[in-house]
C-alpha cells in the first residue's frame, strides 16, 4: 500500500512509495526478476511494477499483509504447483506474507519457465 496518494511514473517511483516492510520483500523479487530475465523490460502495468520480455512476463505489487508476484500464466504456476502448497496461488498469481518469501531459486526457476514461454509464443506468431 502506498505511504501517500502519489502519482506513479515507474517502478522506482512505485518502491519508493512503499514501507520499508513493503519494500523490502518487493525489492529482493525484483532483483531476482532482474537476474533471471536481465533483458526484460521494467515498466508498469496497473500502477505496479511490470516486466516485459516479448510480451508481458510477470508482475509484482504490495498489498496490506502481502506480496504478489504474478506471473501471468496458468501453465507455469500448475508447473511448480507443489513448490507452492505452502503459498496462496490462484490461476495466475502467487501472494506471499511479507516475512515469508518465495524461495529464491524459485522465483528465478519461474521467470525462466516464463522467458521460455513467452519465446515459444514469440517464435509462433513469428512464423
Amino acid at each position: 500500500m502506498l505511504k501517500k496518494k502519489q502519482q506513479i511514473q515507474n517502478a522506482d517511483d512505485y518502491f519508493s512509495s512503499l514501507p520499508d516492510e513493503q519494500r523490502k520483500p518487493l525489492e529482493k523479487l525484483r532483483q531476482l526478476i532482474k537476474a533471471a530475465a536481465p533483458d526484460a523490460e521494467e515498466g508498469l502495468t496497473y500502477q505496479t511494477p511490470a516486466y516485459r520480455l516479448n510480451g508481458l512476463l510477470v508482475g509484482i505489487a504490495a498489498a496490506k499483509t502481502h506480496s504478489g508476484f504474478y506471473v501471468m500464466s496458468e501453465p507455469v504456476i500448475k508447473m511448480f504447483q507443489s513448490e507452492l502448497k505452502a503459498f496462496d496461488t490462484a490461476k495466475t498469481s502467487i501472494r506471499f506474507p511479507i516475512h515469508q518469501p518465495l524461495p529464491e531459486s524459485l522465483i528465478k526457476d519461474i521467470v525462466k519457465a516464463r522467458v521460455i514461454e513467452n519465446q515459444k509464443k514469440a517464435d509462433k506468431n513469428n512464423k
